[in-house]
């Protein structure tokens, strides 16, 4: 059982140990190694999201689809199916 005096240690415990990550967070943050990866992913999502967008509006480049034909991408769009005429 927890005695009575022993509740506030904990909470300094849990204090001490949330401002220490919360530290660490911002050294992460400003290192450039970080810095140099969260740029790349920020450019390669954003990348994504132009070839996305293209996808959609039907006005992807030729040469990028062929790229991503040969990379195993789907080449078409999800339609209906066609149904046959009898």
């Amino acid at each position: 059982m927890i005695e009575s005096g022993e509740i506030p240690v904990i909470l300094s415990i849990l204090s001490i140990m949330m401002r220490a990550l919360d530290n660490y967070m911002v050294q992460r943050r400003e290192a450039p190694d970080f810095q140099a990866k969260a740029q790349r992913a920020l450019e390669e999502a954003e990348a994504q999201m132009a070839r996305t967008r293209a996808i959609l509006l039907g006005t992807l480049p030729e040469e990028v689809s062929a790229a991503e034909a040969s990379t195993g991408a789907p080449a078409g769009g999800r339609g209906r199916r066609k149904e046959a005429s009898g």
